[in-house]
């Protein structure tokens, strides 16, 4: 039971990150740059700094480019798959000494003050899908309690944790931060915390910097949870992607129930800003979610509405992919973008994807469509039509 739940969740994590990471992915559409500056036949000109103007294909191919690299980056794909592989394993448990015993039953109040955990893999763990891990991680948490509340302190210890053949280390460095929740009397919870990088490196790329977290009133109602969540990057550094500034989501913002509203806040990812804007995330229907997109930013505006559905196998109800759709063009930058039931599998390196992306230049109306009807394996992973 434990293994079937541990797949589900997971499963839900693999396809939840793979959703943002391809919806908000989109916003490098306006960050990388211009419209394309002739067709895909055309000798390219020279734009205003001398340089060569980009085909309107090759401009397309390289924002979305952009995209598919992230989604397709082994820091997504590979790492989910190693972390499924280890917390689905039902051995890892014989692994872990809690230090002191936790008591029996559990119950937060009995809990010690100070915890330990750890888990050695010594000269080797081999998971039940063949990934072989060796070195370790201790996680030392503290527990503060208050009359209104309680504070955890934790810090997490990557002790050269490798994977397979490799000699590099998959995990490494170290973590710290607190999470503290306190509530009211008329039961609205507020949450603030923060965990900062100390050269923690993952699967070859180095994070350092810190994230912290406050919240407002947050109420937990399973049918429609309200409050304001704000997460701040300070200096936040993964490999050579720096990222600061302010998103802030606001839980039952609309009269919908589940409905979800996401706000920048001169957020930079690089050299590109969201200066401000909002993403409207709302349940349209079962597992449909209307997503509209409306900011400005450092290269231009952004304004699209696009229906996301998650597809689910009929035998198993397990999600197998996403499905975008627009009911009419939106902007995204020097672009006007229509999306028909483009849908992207969740193992689309081996799966094909299937539907159409339409781009139109507004400066010159050239036309392109993208025919997505290929793996991952294949780049680009569609056909690229251009008119006139």
């Amino acid at each position: 039971m434990r293994k079937e739940i541990l797949e589900g969740c997971l499963g839900k994590f693999r396809l939840g990150i793979l959703v943002l990471l391809f919806v908000f992915g989109l916003f490098s559409i306006v960050g990388t740059g211009g419209g394309g500056g002739g067709s895909s036949s055309d000798i390219g000109g020279s734009s205003g700094g001398g340089t060569t103007a980009a085909t309107m294909e090759e401009d397309i191919e390289n924002k979305l480019g952009a995209i598919l690299a992230v989604v397709n980056a082994e820091e997504v794909t590979e790492g989910l798959d190693v972390l499924t592989s280890l917390l689905e394993d039902e051995n890892l448990q014989g692994l872990v000494t809690i230090t002191p015993p936790l008591p029996t039953p559990l119950d937060l109040e009995n809990l010690p003050d100070d915890i330990s955990l750890s888990i050695d893999f010594g000269t080797g763990f081999t998971t039940e899908d063949g990934n072989v891990f060796r070195g370790g991680i201790t996680i030392n948490i503290s527990i503060i309690r208050s009359t209104t509340g309680l504070r955890l302190e934790v810090e997490a210890l990557f002790n050269n944790v490798t994977v397979n053949d490799s000699t590099e280390p998959y995990l490494n460095g170290r973590m710290t931060g607190f999470i503290a929740i306190t509530q009211d009397g008329q039961g609205n919870m507020s949450v603030a915390g923060n965990i900062s990088f100390e050269n923690v490196r993952v699967n070859q790329k180095t994070i350092s910097g810190s994230i912290s977290l406050s919240s407002t009133n947050i109420t937990l109602n399973l049918t429609n949870p309200s409050g304001t969540i704000t997460v701040t990057f300070s200096d936040f550094v993964m490999g050579e992607e720096r990222i600061s500034g302010v998103v802030t989501l606001t839980l039952g913002a609309g009269e919908t129930p589940g409905t979800y509203v996401v706000s920048f806040g001169n957020l930079k990812l690089g050299g590109f800003t969201l200066s401000s804007g909002t993403a409207t995330i709302s349940l349209a229907d079962e597992d449909k979610w209307t997503i509209d997109m409306d900011a400005a930013t450092s290269d231009g505006p952004f304004d699209i509405i696009v229906d996301l559905t998650i597809l689910k196998d009929e035998a198993t109800d397990e999600e197998t992919g996403i499905m975008l759709h627009t009911e009419s063009p939106g902007i995204m930058g020097p672009y006007r973008v229509s999306m028909d039931s483009l849908t992207i599998p969740g193992d689309w390196e081996t799966v094909p994807a299937s539907g159409t992306m339409t781009f139109t230049e507004l400066s010159t109306g050239k036309t392109a469509t993208l025919v997505f009807n290929k793996t991952l394996q294949n780049q680009p992973p569609y056909d690229y039509i251009e008119s006139p």
